[in-house]
This record gives C-alpha cells, structure tokens and sequence, in this order.
C-alpha cells in the first residue's frame, strides 16, 4: 500500500538523482476575467468570471490520528486483498484501489516527500457573479404616483466553480485545506427611485 517511487533515471536505484524539478508553484501563470453585461428593454443581465492557470497545490490534510481523511483519498485507498492475510497479493487489473494505504499525516516516508501523488493542477474558472435585472417601464411608473424608478433583481457571488482540483476551493491559501472558504451568495432586491 506504499507510493512506489519512479526510477527515472533508469539506475535501478531510488534515490536524490530519481528527483524530477516541477516548474510550477501555486503563483498562477495567467489570471484573467471576462465581464459580459447585455441591457434588452426593461431586462438587463451581467456576468463576471474569473480563473487562473499554470498553478498547482500540494494536499497535505490532517488526517490519521489528528484529522479525517479526505473522501476521495479514503474510497480510493488501498486495502489488503481479503483472501490473502499478508496483504502482499497483487492487485487484479481494474481494481477500484488506486491510491496508497491510509496514513498518519506526515509520519510515513512517502508522505513527506513532496511526490506528484499529492500535487494537484488549481486551474479553475469560476462564475464569480451573475446580475439579472427588471426595471418597471415608464409607462407603468407614470401610473404609480412618485415612483420614477422600479427595479426587480437577483444576484449571486461563488455561483460555480470549474476545476480539476475538486477536494478543496482552487483558491486554498494552504494544502490542509484548514481556511475559510469562499461563501456563495445569493440575493434578491427591489430598488425604489422617488
């Protein structure tokens, strides 16, 4: 149930010149926006989206003795074939287990080794807000008395988010996943002119 560590360079030996440089970090290479706003008589809508890319994150949770382990992380854990007491047998081809043995945090060797097991692309986009509007046309207002301005809408802020990532918000500020996380919100609203 160990992370089986690659011999790249072919010396059938595993050691410092098996290390690979990963050129990435969790500085994105490009961040971005697109703003779109559309006005059609009375209904008007605006979108907001944002992402970044070229960036990754390490996973290091708290799991083991201290903390739970992430639900991917368990479901894909290995486990000992039940037939075979040592737990040595082989894995039959298309076995759902794909990942290492449960672990206690940072006390197994594999853990700590900052290895691409653990290290994930946080590219992502995400519908940061969305805006959609109705404003009372003029000829209904004129029979509202002191009303010159009716406006119906609804608004929401974190609506969705797409990424690979998926155990934890893109945007994490560390690899357990211990920060306050970005809060959807939705709104509706009446806006009143006199």
């Amino acid at each position: 149930g160990d992370l089986i560590f690659e011999d790249v360079n072919g010396d059938k030996i595993i050691n410092a010149d098996d290390r690979v440089r990963i050129n990435k970090n969790t500085t994105p290479d490009w961040t971005g926006g697109l703003n779109l706003g559309i006005n059609f008589k009375q209904f008007s809508a605006n979108i907001f989206f944002q992402g970044s890319a070229g960036d990754v994150q390490y996973v290091a949770t708290e799991s083991g003795d201290i903390g739970n382990y992430l639900a991917e992380f368990a479901a894909q854990r290995w486990k000992p074939d039940p037939g075979d007491a040592t737990g040595k047998t082989p894995l039959a081809a298309g076995s759902p287990y794909v990942g290492p043995r449960t672990f206690d945090r940072g006390d197994t060797y594999w853990v700590t080794n900052n290895n691409t097991y653990f290290l994930r692309s946080t590219d992502y986009i995400r519908l940061k807000s969305v805006e959609l509007a109705y404003n009372l046309p003029a000829s209904l207002l004129t029979r509202m008395g002191n009303i010159k301005g009716l406006r119906i809408y609804m608004n929401g802020f974190n609506v969705f988010t797409w990424d690979k990532f998926k155990l934890m918000d893109p945007e994490a500020s560390n690899a357990a996943g211990d920060y306050y996380p970005q809060t959807r919100i939705y709104n509706v609203g009446l806006n009143l002119t006199f």
